[in-house]
């Protein structure tokens, strides 16, 4: 439907006229007449006022298929994601630049679309992109409502700023930026209980042991080479604090990178015996991650044999309660069929409750395991 057709429907519907329209809206009838046949349109400024006095959305106004929309828009960022998993920028710069022409009002789009032209503008030949992405970040920053986004785009202006030494605008941007502490991971434990409590401190834990080790990454270059393993081993000090009994968990892996880190390091100045060990270091713990990981494929395993267990028993359940019953029709009529009856049934209660035993100690001992594994997992 036309907007001058909705207008005119949506204005009898609420019984006024058009004078009474207009002067509501601070135009003339006459103007409202030429809505309503097409002949012009309102000032966008005036869409939102209409929708509000309708009791109706812009996009109805404007006869926009919402959920037809988003779903749209929803199968543009699938495809998105896609892309980007596959390392096709190219290809996801060319579907974004045709998507926000169709929709230049999704943040979704925009935000996407931030996020390619910041990474082809690391390219210092493609400073182009960079610049595109500062000019959506800004847009961002100006009408987005949601926080998700801003602070996505407070991200990317920061490291562009950052990156061409314009510290000035950088610091602008981070001034704008929550404490470390005002956050929903920080809060989050006062407001949940139990188990859910005790993953909730897990989770902040994690978080603050990623970021102190991305920082002591940003310094592997600051320092002195063949002094860079210095500042990296503060990260196994830390650890070491914590985990006193050197069960790193998760961890592991990011002392492997750092002993790798370490070993590069060393090799610069030609140490050998130093590069050899910090390399043994970084196999060591890429052993004990993957040791782990098959752990995690074994629990998965063991919890599937469980299902298969209960489901045996549930088979085996269903199917002796008809051959009993057909059993009982076909041989109970005498005294002979009675006793055969009888001792069928015998037979087939001991099977079923055999079956059924087994199962359920089958089940215990996994489930036993699973949860030792489970414990140690979580531990580490």
């Amino acid at each position: 439907m036309q907007l001058g057709k909705r207008i005119k429907e949506l204005r009898i519907e609420n019984n006024l006229t058009q004078e009474e329209l207009a002067e509501q809206l601070g135009v003339s009838f006459q103007a409202v007449s030429r809505w309503e046949n097409d002949l012009t349109y309102p000032d966008i400024t005036l869409l939102p006022i209409l929708a509000n006095m309708f009791g109706v959305s812009v996009d109805f106004l404007l006869d926009v298929d919402v959920k037809k929309k988003e779903a749209e828009i929803n199968a543009i960022i699938e495809e998105y994601s896609v892309l980007l998993n596959q390392g096709k920028t190219d290809e996801n710069l060319n579907l974004l630049e045709e998507a926000i022409k169709k929709y230049p009002n999704s943040w979704e789009i925009k935000d996407a679309l931030l996020h390619i032209y910041f990474t082809k503008g690391i390219d210092p030949d493609l400073k182009e992109y960079a610049d595109k992405a500062i000019k959506i970040a800004n847009e961002i920053l100006e009408k987005c409502v949601d926080d998700n986004i801003r602070y996505g785009a407070m991200q990317t202006l920061v490291l562009i700023y950052t990156s061409r030494k314009e510290l000035d605008k950088a610091k602008h941007i981070v001034e704008k930026l929550p404490m470390m502490i005002i956050t929903r991971e920080w809060f989050w434990p006062d407001v949940v209980t139990g188990e859910d409590r005790i993953h909730a401190t897990q989770n902040i834990f994690d978080r603050l042991v990623d970021m102190f080790y991305l920082k002591l990454i940003t310094t592997y270059g600051r320092a002195e080479a063949g002094k860079r393993d210095i500042p990296l081993l503060k990260f196994k000090q830390f650890l070491d604090i914590v985990y006193e009994n050197k069960d790193y968990g998760f961890y592991h892996i990011r002392l492997a990178d750092i002993y790798n880190m370490c070993a590069f390091d060393q090799a610069r100045i030609k140490n050998k015996k130093t590069t050899l060990e910090y390399l043994r270091l970084s196999l060591e713990h890429i052993r004990i991650w993957t040791k782990m990981y098959k752990n995690k494929e074994v629990l998965k395993l063991a919890k599937s044999t469980i299902h298969s267990m209960k489901l045996l028993a549930s088979i085996t359940f269903i199917i002796c309660i008809p051959l009993e019953i057909i059993g009982f029709f076909m041989v109970y009529k005498t005294f002979f069929g009675k006793m055969i009856f009888s001792l069928y049934m015998t037979i087939c209660m001991i099977i079923l409750f055999a079956i059924i035993a087994v199962c359920i100690k089958v089940n215990k001992d996994i489930e036993n395991k699973i949860n030792s594994l489970e414990n140690k997992l979580r531990d580490n």
